[in-house]
């Protein structure tokens, strides 16, 4: 069952980001990403921030200290 809001919970590392970006979007079936969780900063978890930044620039971040 979908929400109403798409949340994405970290990102990954660059050298799987090809087969992570073909994941979300059949996920998102054309939905925009309302929310990027990133839980810490190491580069499993956040290499591409950036990139979901751009291809999603209405979102709101949410960082966990």
């Amino acid at each position: 069952m979908l929400d109403k809001s798409a949340v994405l919970f970290d990102t990954v590392d660059k050298a799987v980001s090809h087969q992570f970006f073909e994941n979300i979007e059949p996920v998102l079936n054309g939905r925009s990403l309302d929310y990027m969780v990133i839980n810490h900063m190491e580069p499993d978890h956040c290499s591409e921030i950036q990139t979901i930044v751009d291809r999603y620039p209405d979102k709101m971040l949410l960082f966990s200290v």
